[in-house]
C-alpha cells in the first residue's frame, strides 16, 4: 500500500490523549482537506455523546476516521461494563475511488500515532455501525 504521506499532528494526538487519557470526550470525527493533504479534526463529541448519533456526523459519500470510547456490557454471568478504544475507517460504497484511496493509505499512519486503540473497524454500510453489530465485534477482541 502506498503512504499517503498524511500525518496526525501534535494538536491531533493531544485530543486523541484528551479523549483517552482525561476523558474529555467521547468520540472524534478526523477528515481528510479537500486538497488532501493534512487531517483536521471534525468533530469532538464530549462525554455525553450518544453513539447512535454517530451516523448524523458521518457523510454518505465522503470517508472519515473516528475514535470512538464505546461502552458496553460483556456477554458474562452477570454482564460486567467495560468499555474500548475503537478506531473506526469509515468508507461508505458511494464515497469517491479517489478518497478512499487517500483514507486508506494514511490509516496506519493514524493508528500508529495513536497508541491505545483496542479494535480497528472497517464498515462500509450504515448497519455495520449499528450498536450491536459493534459490540459482537468487540466481544470477538
Amino acid at each position: 500500500m502506498v503512504d499517503s504521506g498524511i500525518r496526525p499532528t501534535d494538536a491531533d494526538i493531544e485530543e486523541f490523549n484528551n479523549l483517552k487519557m482525561k476523558g474529555l470526550y467521547r468520540v472524534l470525527v478526523y477528515s481528510i482537506n479537500p486538497e488532501g493533504n493534512s487531517l483536521q479534526i471534525e468533530f469532538k463529541g464530549d462525554k455525553n455523546f450518544v453513539y447512535d448519533d454517530l451516523k448524523n456526523y458521518l457523510p454518505k459519500d465522503d470517508c472519515r476516521f473516528v475514535i470512538y470510547d464505546f461502552d458496553y456490557e460483556t456477554d458474562e454471568k452477570p454482564p460486567r461494563k467495560t468499555s474500548k478504544l475503537v478506531f473506526i475507517s469509515w468508507a461508505p460504497i458511494s464515497a469517491p475511488m479517489k478518497r478512499k484511496f487517500t483514507y486508506s493509505s494514511t490509516k496506519n499512519a493514524i493508528k500508529s500515532s495513536f497508541t491505545g486503540i483496542q479494535k480497528d473497524l472497517q464498515p462500509s454500510d450504515w448497519s455495520d455501525l449499528e450498536r450491536d453489530h459493534v459490540r459482537k465485534e468487540l466481544l470477538k477482541a
